[in-house]
């Protein structure tokens, strides 16, 4: 089956269920934190090659160091989002 985020619905399950009275913060953090979870779980999962394997180049260490930036910058924007 794999790894699935928590669902609202089962969030508000389990605080009603254990008397947690979670805050609306709390709520929100423990749902981003597991998509979060979740999504690197998966990119995990990708294979990848051994470093012997093939030398980096330049361009190969810009293209991962851009595509870092653009997931830190997309975190960045769903937090920011949920603060607000």
């Amino acid at each position: 089956m794999g790894a699935f985020a928590v669902t609202s619905q089962e969030l508000l399950a389990y605080s009603i269920g254990t008397k947690a009275n979670l805050t609306g913060w709390e709520f929100e953090q423990v749902i981003m934190m597991s998509k979060l979870y979740c999504n690197y779980l998966n990119i995990g999962k990708k294979p990848t090659p051994p470093p012997y394997e093939r030398e980096f180049n330049d361009e190969d260490i810009a293209a991962q160091n851009e595509s870092i930036n653009k997931m830190l910058a997309a975190e960045e924007k769903a937090f920011k989002a949920l603060k607000t």
